[in-house]
């Protein structure tokens, strides 16, 4: 049975009953306190001790710091050599070689070529060009079908060179550096196209017309042609004698001769493989002329010495020959040779020789030694700096 009890008597029951239960609850908030104290503790150690073992394993396991990256490789050194190394025997249709500091020091040739070149003009040429031939050891002029190539050593000259070179481009002048110590300067001169390489303190190589012979020097310089023949090296100029080179003054002309020129010096060159002509001052005012001819003569037989003089006496009795003072020789020239290289040698009066080609040829030499002056260049192409940095 559900009795009832009075609302004043359920409150003071209840009442007495929180109060009873009061103690209680307070001593599980003090416990629950302490745990959580606890835990925190023991969270915090267990963190610091996580932490000092991840550092322990790092100092362990952390490599050292990597040593600094090696510098870059120097670039590979440029060939250096005579001026003939730098030209290619493919295409080559003839070559002078020259060594003007040695020519223009000797008194009989500097006196002899005075009317050809004074002195003056010489120095208007480097003043223009960069290039004092006095001091050139060495050069070459090489002709191709597309373009003509000079080569100079002109030591530390080179930057000074390429300045003034490039004051005479009038317009797509362009400059690069494929290496440190090698540059390449482009343009137009006038009408034709003109390109300059430059190997540092060393010599310079212009190409007039096509650019390839320029290109070519830059080649060889930077050792990418090993399996290209040079020009003395080639087919046809190897059978001439390599000591043939050493003289001051050379002119070379690669076989075959067809055409016209196969029939020339009574049908000689027509077997010839090179032909080669060489000058050396002698002293006392005259210069002794080598004639090679290299190739099979064979099928000439001993008739081949006997064909060369008479080439020799159609050459020195026509009106070039008188022209050259070749009619009238103190001495007559030798002729020797066999089945492979025929050589005529004679003794030239230096100053008569020099009046004949002066007359001959004046108006190219004037026109060579004459360079266009820095008036002409474009006011559009800034300069470009030619000086070899530090």
């Amino acid at each position: 049975m559900l009795v009832r009890l009075p609302s004043s008597l359920s409150r003071r029951a209840g009442h007495r009953s929180s109060r009873s239960n009061e103690p209680h609850r307070q001593g599980e908030q003090h416990r629950a306190e302490g745990r959580r104290k606890r835990g925190g503790k023991l969270r915090g150690a267990l963190a610091l001790g996580l932490s000092l073992i991840a550092s322990a394993g790092c100092a362990h396991t952390t490599p050292p710091p990597a040593a600094p990256a090696p510098s870059a490789e120097p670039a590979p050194p440029l060939l250096k050599a005579e001026p003939a190394s730098y030209v290619a025997a493919a295409g080559l249709r003839w070559l002078i070689l020259a060594k003007p500091q040695e020519l223009l020091a000797n008194q009989d040739v500097a006196r002899a070529i005075a009317p050809l070149v004074p002195p003056a003009r010489l120095e208007r040429y480097a003043e223009e060009s960069g290039v004092k031939l006095t001091k050139v050891p060495a050069a070459l002029i090489a002709g191709f079908d597309y373009a003509t190539l000079y080569v100079a050593q002109v030591g530390s000259a080179d930057a000074r060179v390429e300045e003034l070179f490039q004051q005479r481009l009038v317009s797509k002048r362009t400059r690069q550096s494929p290496h440190p110590e090698l540059w390449r300067t482009t343009g137009v001169i006038g009408q034709t196209p003109a390109t300059l390489v430059r190997i540092d303190r060393h010599l310079v190589g212009v190409s007039v017309g096509d650019p390839t012979p320029a290109r070519v020097v830059e080649a060889f310089a930077q050792k990418r042609l090993a399996r290209s023949p040079t020009a003395l090296r080639g087919a046809a100029l190897r059978t001439l004698p390599a000591s043939f080179s050493e003289a001051p003054l050379v002119f070379y002309a690669p076989g075959p001769f067809l055409g016209e020129w196969e029939h020339a010096a009574q049908g000689l060159l027509g077997h010839c493989l090179a032909v080669g002509v060489s000058m050396r001052p002698l002293g006392g005012g005259l210069a002794r002329f080598t004639l090679l001819l290299s190739g099979d003569f064979g099928e000439v037989g001993a008739a081949s010495t006997a064909r060369l003089m008479d080439a020799w006496d159609e050459l020195s009795q026509s009106s070039t020959g008188a022209l050259f003072g070749l009619d009238r020789l103190g001495s007559s020239p030798v002729v020797s040779g066999g089945t492979e290289l025929l050589k005529l040698e004679l003794d030239v009066d230096l100053e008569r020789l020099i009046a004949g080609l002066f007359a001959a040829v004046a108006g190219d030499v004037e026109q060579l030694m004459e360079l266009p002056t820095p008036k002409t260049r474009s006011k559009t192409s800034p300069p470009v700096e030619p000086v070899t940095p530090p």
